[in-house]
């Protein structure tokens, strides 16, 4: 009779044990999904999908929306189980036609020391002072041009304090860390910082009369106006001097194309212009 109370007991013991554990990853994941909540309704069309249920992981979680007229993802990746798990948030912002796809990190002692040895893959830019600061990978043309203005090497300055690497690809600006603070504020702030990014790297449809119905690419900069991509000038959208290529429609300086030997955009490769 001891033998099956103190049994009943131990069963007892563990499924208290057990039940305490499930009890406090749920009321975990239900705070974290509030604070997802509350973020995603701090931006435009804000959602928040997955999570639901009583085995809901971060997994399959997702917030869209948009926020200062760019749209933008938050989502979960988990490596690794039990005790070596670990939650990274991925952060995702769109770039419409991306001027090009680039990686960079900023360049530690351990990074330096992977480039002398050949094993890390690094772009030069050409420019002693950003090529010793960064680890890049992409295009060096068209990243000797991004960096080429300190407006962008300050924006990606800023998205690093926050960031280890942070990429554009498929017209994407991607970031992620280790999961652990949701606080909604703080995921408004690095979303913007990534936006101020992203902004540099994009370019936006125009219309320009004088090369004819079709819409056409031009890159910002971040700005309002339209500017070269090769001299990083404006562009008079209907001057006699504008052009665009053939290819991607992105407009340039006609004696910039020339110069330059075609179009300037990453992966392009068109050479022949369309003229006013």
């Amino acid at each position: 009779m001891d033998d099956l109370l103190g049994m009943l007991c131990m069963v007892s013991g563990m499924a208290g044990l057990v039940g305490g554990v499930f009890f406090l990853a749920a009321h975990q994941h239900r705070s974290t999904m509030d604070k997802l909540r509350q973020f995603a309704a701090r931006l435009e069309r804000g959602r928040v999908a997955g999570g639901e249920g009583w085995l809901a992981g971060l997994s399959d979680v997702e917030v869209s929306g948009r926020l200062d007229g760019h749209d933008l993802r938050l989502s979960f990746r988990v490596v690794g189980g039990g005790k070596n798990q670990q939650t990274y948030l991925c952060f995702r912002v769109g770039v419409p036609n991306a001027v090009t796809n680039f990686e960079v990190k900023r360049a530690s002692t351990l990074r330096r020391f992977g480039r002398w040895l050949g094993v890390i893959d690094d772009v030069s830019t050409g420019d002693r002072r950003i090529d010793d600061k960064y680890i890049l990978s992409g295009h060096s043309g068209s990243l000797s041009e991004l960096f080429g203005d300190r407006e962008l090497e300050r924006a990606v300055d800023c998205v690093l304090e926050d960031f280890d690497v942070v990429q554009v690809r498929f017209d994407q600006l991607e970031a992620e860390q280790l999961a652990g603070n949701y606080d909604p504020r703080q995921l408004l702030g690095l979303f913007r910082n990534m936006i101020r990014l992203a902004k540099l790297c994009e370019r936006r449809r125009v219309d320009v009369k004088v090369l004819g119905e079709r819409s056409r690419f031009a890159w910002t900069g971040g700005g309002e106006t339209a500017r070269c991509p090769y001299c990083r000038d404006d562009l008079q959208l209907e001057g006699p001097d504008v052009t665009a290529c053939s290819r991607c429609d992105t407009l340039h300086h006609a004696e910039c194309m020339e110069e330059a030997g075609g179009c300037t955009i990453f992966g392009c490769g068109g050479r022949a212009a369309v003229r006013a």
